[in-house]
């Protein structure tokens, strides 16, 4: 990949010295923790008198859990924390913010915490990236790398100044070999209790979409298998179903998620999540780049498509030119004739 240096913005001070963590419904992702506490771990060997605190929004109470190097947990609850806004979570966010008075908001990156910290951040005229990796300081700068051009080159960006600035980490495929060393800290937890959301300003959610609900998040997913248009409408749910049996997560691309297919959460791509698996299988994706930014990072990629010179195949460990529903077709008959064991 190609590499861009110095995009450079105003707005760090001379030293990071404050870092706030912010994690939402923070029981049920523990690989968050893991990827929050893998980045503040790289800004301690830089900054070792680094101060961590951590906000948490969760629709549970919060479990005592230990987080290396922070000290304080804000721990905001609600029963009804699903049907928040994103207007209500930066109203909630925003006094933390201004207690703490952080220079850098960190969040593992998914499509709600990107939306939170962005909001966030207009609100308080500052900086903020997301799906950021290698976040860093260097000299009188604080800078991170970011994709660019759909993924095929990697840009450094550079703030000078005085924050906060906010930024989303993503996953890296070295994430899960790396071994955490740290010192032990007990957590104080505050709590922040909350009435309901009609108390608060901005946009209440009337309803919440549970389509995905008790499904393997992409995220989180060893195996993800993924159509695009050349998979053809009727045949995403036999994806579906080969899913289910084989316990993979079932991703699609934006044209797919334009035409009204799937839903959105299930986009992969630069305007959707960024999927790291061990196997990306992709049925009927022509290989867009804005797609392959969101799944460059799997360990193997699998592609069908019918057309030999698909984009998908470059980016291809094993590529299979096929009709990819006909093959869709056989690979679940050859599922039934083996009792849908995989």
């Amino acid at each position: 990949k190609g590499h861009i240096k110095n995009f450079t913005g105003k707005g760090a001070r001379r030293m990071i010295e404050k870092v706030l963590l912010c994690i939402i419904n923070g029981n049920e992702e523990k690989d968050d923790f893991y990827i929050l506490e893998q980045q503040i771990q790289r800004l301690f060997m830089q900054q070792p008198s680094l101060q961590v605190e951590a906000v948490a929004f969760s629709a549970v109470p919060l479990e005592p859990r230990l987080l290396h190097f922070v000290n304080n947990i804000h721990s905001i609850f609600n029963s009804q924390m699903d049907n928040f806004g994103i207007s209500q979570m930066t109203a909630l966010l925003l006094p933390v913010i201004r207690q703490f008075r952080p220079d850098l908001v960190l969040a593992c990156a998914n499509y709600d915490t990107n939306t939170l910290l962005t909001w966030t951040a207009s609100s308080l005229k500052a900086a903020a990236v997301t799906e950021a990796r290698n976040i860093r300081i260097q000299g009188k700068c604080l800078c991170m790398d970011t994709a660019a051009f759909g993924g095929k080159a990697m840009a450094t960006l550079r703030w000078e100044g005085k924050g906060p600035y906010f930024a989303t980490v993503v996953r890296t495929l070295s994430s899960e070999q790396e071994q955490l060393q740290s010192e032990v800290r007990a957590v104080t937890i505050i709590q922040h209790s909350i009435s309901r959301a009609e108390s608060l300003p901005g946009i209440v959610r009337l309803a919440v979409d549970r389509q995905s609900e008790g499904k393997i998040e992409l995220e989180q997913a060893g195996l993800i298998l993924s159509g695009g248009r050349g998979l053809g409408k009727e045949q995403f749910e036999l994806l579906k179903v080969l899913a289910n049996q084989l316990g993979a997560a079932v991703g699609a691309s934006r044209a797919v998620v334009d035409q009204g297919w799937i839903p959105q959460s299930a986009q992969v791509g630069l305007t959707g999540k960024i999927v790291s698996p061990q196997v990306y299988v992709a049925f009927g994706i022509h290989g867009a780049p804005q797609h392959v930014a969101g799944m460059a990072q799997s360990g193997c990629v699998v592609a069908v498509n019918h057309d030999p010179q698909a984009p998908i195949f470059e980016q291809a460990d094993f590529g299979i030119v096929a009709d990819a529903p006909e093959l869709l077709q056989q690979i679940l008959e050859i599922q039934q004739t083996q009792g849908g064991t995989g």
